[in-house]
């Protein structure tokens, strides 16, 4: 096998000397050469699986007889494939390279990926270079898809490895062997611009024809999706890139004269750096002899597991433009056979906020899911649901931000230079109006993203581990140890954040104006203003304290609201909280096809967003206005509403004057021409060029609401639930304007009947001393949205009960006792209780029989229990 090897790589070696000494022959020659020498190959192989073939049916037949019969038959020294005979000289079609081994045999998949080397290199049309900073050849080309995606393979460690070898061996963008292979149409290229296969570097660029900037032509990136990446993010010319982009987006929205000049001279400037060292060689593909390419789609390879075919989706998605994605969404989800029941895939790209966070977060490498369980892994996103998306997504969204600001490309002052700033009249203005600044400068430029993950982030967040561990719930407690305590840990974290950003910028130049140096010189500057909360004012109510961005923070998060170890669990609140501000957050999340909401907290803010006028204000005090009663109010209140349950029954089958045909009929009836009526309001609206307000216009009085289709009267509870819904249909978020989104009228028949009947149980939680203050907050909050906000179950005031429920479920606080105690046991005594009553109810069932004499026979000789003995056992059973 060696020998036929080197035989092998003597005839390549010879082959590519005759091309060094006849590179002035014509391109035909060596075409039909290389196809003789196909042809030949071609033979040898089909002659060597004959041969095989034969061999197998000889040993089929023979299989019986004894192994001195087949010696004769078949003489080592004599056959095809001894080694004297392998020593001959070379003949056409001669067999002198069958291996001796038949075990050794060329495979049939190493067959397959030859023939398939030997035709794309048929196929090739020649060699030319490309820019590979952008999609499509900076606006000259068709748009780049690629064919397949592995994220695993394309990672910081690798293109810092991939960097390392640029350093030692130069960059490699113009040498064949490194050619990217690129499949493009016959007709948007131009011929004559390619080169054939030579020795040393391209100069030639390639050269596009118009067809190639038509609308829907694309070309299809086979390999080199290392290279590309490792183009815009590391290399040497990614930081004129930015700048080129930089001065392409001022330039869009600049509007004097002066700044444009200077735009647009630092525009050419920077993509003249581009265009001179930004390109790439090529092989181009004719992709198809037709005008048309096959399978232009991502494709998703093979995943391990649902956590690496998430990050390919992502990855894909990152690089849909934003109209398709919600396309390419339903068409995946239908090409790979997802469903909900197999799959909490479909719930994460069910909602756009929130991949549109993944997607955003898991660009970096550090936010991965890996197999450790850290990162966005599907385990854990899957507990966000149905409770704690929304508060997911919005720390993802609020930690976007800190990262523009953090891999901001540009200087940014310390604090103290701003303050001694002569003109700076006043010092806390000044730091006001320079965060503000800061804010906005870097959400116009393009952060570098992969200087933060390949240097800080894990630092971080292995500083994040040392100082905090597990003790993320001391954020929310009220206990001044708790606070000393959270307080000294912190202090403690951001040190060793700043010490570790401090010996980064150690070595840098400090004149150096490259975009990463800058990063890192004025690091620990950047990390003083998120410290000192002056950066992004609109969230700083609720990121205020936080860390700066880690993976660990979701899952300390999550731990708040729903902890399984813990049998710590806010599931049940969140949604009665969430029903008071949007009633039909249940309908909307368990509706089937396209949900509007996957979560109670998203459903929430849509409604305050949509709603609203101060988008970002009214969610930040509505997301910190949960995260702060986490160890506060919501454990009480998920204890009450566990004691409420058992103790405030309510109906719980809807009766079949609500379901029946007709009623369902004069429903739908209702919402039909209130739907007409508001779709004429909004064009008013629009034309006289007012905000639509928080509560849309009630039906008018020409909408019949007492009575039924058939024009008999309806009956209290149909005309209770009637107005019930209208109530409800002018607050939701959920656009049922549109029919598509209302999917029939049953569905919203059932849950704003089952909102009704449980209004006993929402009149018992209200009662509480917690109960009311979270509606307060709540009231207050939504005031912002409208003015006064009067939610649909008609509580306007505190409702009384004779027996408030917390004073059954209080817990009081044992000496020394912290606030996270006292929340954990408040969930867990409602748990005790049940599992006393338990025993005591065996007990009672054990003893209550004939045998103690606690149990007589009546005149009918049935067994009845001792009235003094039943009433001791009621009453004990009822304590418990």
């Amino acid at each position: 096998m060696n020998r036929i090897n080197r035989q092998k790589d003597d005839k390549n070696e010879d082959d590519e000397d005759d091309e060094d000494d006849e590179e002035n022959e014509d391109d035909e020659e060596d075409e039909d050469d290389e196809e003789e020498e196909e042809e030949e190959e071609e033979e040898e192989e089909e002659e060597e699986e004959q041969e095989e073939e034969e061999e197998e049916e000889e040993e089929q037949v023979e299989k019986d007889d004894s192994s001195k019969s087949k010696k004769p038959n078949k003489p080592k020294p004599q056959t095809k494939k001894g080694g004297k005979q392998a020593r001959a000289p070379k003949q056409k079609k001669d067999k002198v390279l069958t291996p001796v081994i038949k075990s050794v045999t060329q495979s049939g998949v190493q067959k397959t990926v030859d023939q398939i080397s030997i035709r794309i290199a048929k196929a090739s049309m020649g060699y030319a270079l490309m820019d590979v900073m952008t999609e499509d050849d900076f606006g000259r080309g068709p748009q780049m898809v690629v064919q397949s995606i592995n994220p695993r393979e394309i990672n910081a460690t690798f293109l810092r490895q991939f960097g390392a070898d640029v350093e030692r061996h130069g960059l490699q963008n113009k040498d064949i062997k490194n050619a990217i292979t690129v499949g493009v149409c016959k007709n948007t290229i131009q011929a004559e611009s390619l080169r054939g296969m030579k020795q040393g570097d391209y100069t030639n660029v390639v050269k596009w024809t118009a067809d190639a900037k038509k609308e829907g032509a694309k070309m299809l990136l086979y390999n080199g999706n290392h290279r590309k990446t490792y183009m815009r993010t590391l290399s040497k010319v990614t930081a004129p890139y930015h700048q080129y982009l930089h001065a392409k987006r001022e330039l869009e929205e600049s509007k004097s004269d002066g700044m444009r000049t200077s735009f647009e001279a630092a525009k050419k400037g920077a993509f003249d750096t581009v265009e001179a060292n930004g390109k790439w060689l090529k092989s181009t593909l004719r992709a198809l002899l037709e005008h048309n390419l096959a399978s232009n789609d991502p494709l998703i390879q093979l995943a391990d597991n649902e956590d690496d075919q998430l990050a390919q989706i992502l990855t894909i998605l990152d690089r849909t433009p934003k109209e398709q994605r919600s396309k390419y969404i339903k068409e995946l989800l239908k090409r790979e056979g997802m469903s909900s029941k197999s799959s909490k895939i479909p719930l994460i790209l069910g909602e756009e906020p929130l991949y549109m966070m993944l997607m955003n977060m898991t660009m970096m490498e550090h936010f991965r899911g890996n197999k450790s369980g850290s990162g966005f892994t599907i385990r854990q996103i899957s507990s966000w649901f149905p409770s704690s998306s929304g508060l997911h997504v919005y720390i993802g969204q609020s930690f976007r931000l800190i990262l523009h600001f953090l891999g901001y490309p540009e200087h940014v002052p310390s604090i103290e230079e701003v303050m001694s700033d002569p003109n700076n009249a006043v010092n806390a203005l000044a730091i006001q109006h320079e965060g503000k600044r800061l804010s906005q400068r870097c959400l116009a430029m393009e952060p570098m993203l992969n200087v933060l993950d390949s240097l800080y982030l894990e630092p971080w967040a292995e500083a994040w581990v040392m100082c905090i561990g597990n003790r993320f719930n001391l954020m929310l407690s009220n206990d001044g140890k708790d606070k000393t305590e959270w307080q000294t840990r912190m202090n403690d974290y951001w040190s060793r954040v700043k010490i570790i950003s401090i010996n980064l910028a150690k070595d840098v130049d400090p004149n150096s104006q490259d975009p990463a140096d800058k990063i890192k010189r004025s690091m620990p500057n950047r990390i003083s203003w998120i410290q000192g909360n002056h950066v992004f004012k609109k969230r700083a109510p609720f990121i205020q304290g936080f860390p700066l961005p880690n993976k660990f923070i979701f899952s300390s998060v999550q731990k708040l609201i729903y902890d399984e170890s813990q049998s710590y669990k806010l599931n049940d609140i969140t949604k009665v909280i969430a029903t008071m501000i949007e009633p039909l957050a249940t309908l909307g999340i368990d509706q089937r096809g396209n949900r509007p909401w996957v979560d109670f907290l998203t459903a929430c803010e849509q409604n305050m967003s949509k709603r609203a006028h101060a988008q970002f204000d009214t969610t930040s005090m509505f997301y910190e206005f949960i995260f702060n009663n986490l160890r506060g109010d919501l454990p009480l209140l998920q204890a009450h509403l566990t004691s409420i349950r058992k103790t405030v029954p309510i109906q719980e089958k809807i009766p079949e004057q609500l379901t029946s045909k007709l009623f369902k009929g004069t429903v739908a009836r209702i919402i039909s021409e209130w739907r007409q009526e508001l779709i004429e309001w909004k064009k008013e609206k629009e034309a006289e060029d007012e905000e639509e307000p928080y509560l849309r216009r009630a039906p008018m009085e020409d909408i019949e609401l007492k009575k039924l289709k058939n024009g008999f009267p309806m009956t209290d509870l149909q005309k209770e639930v009637v107005q019930n819904i209208i109530a409800i249909l002018q607050r939701t978020a959920l656009n049922w304007e549109e029919r598509s989104v209302l999917r029939g009228e049953t569905h919203l028949i059932k849950t704003v009947a089952s909102l009704m009947f449980s209004r006993a149980r929402t009149k018992a939680l209200l009662a509480t001393e917690a109960g009311w203050r979270m509606r307060c907050g709540i009231t207050d909050i939504m005031n912002s949205c409208t003015q006064p906000w009067q939610c649909w179950d008609g509580f306007d005031s505190q409702p009384m009960v004779d027996e408030p429920i917390d004073m059954e479920t209080g817990v009081y606080a044992i000496n020394g006792e912290s606030g996270s105690s006292i929340a954990a046991r408040t969930l867990l005594l409602p748990r005790m209780r049940d599992r006393g009553t338990t025993i005591l109810q065996n007990i009672v069932d054990a003893i209550m029989v004939e045998g103690f004499g606690l149990i007589s026979k009546n005149s009918s000789g049935e067994p009845i229990a001792d009235p003094e003995v039943y009433a001791l056992t009621s009453d004990i059973l009822a304590v418990s």
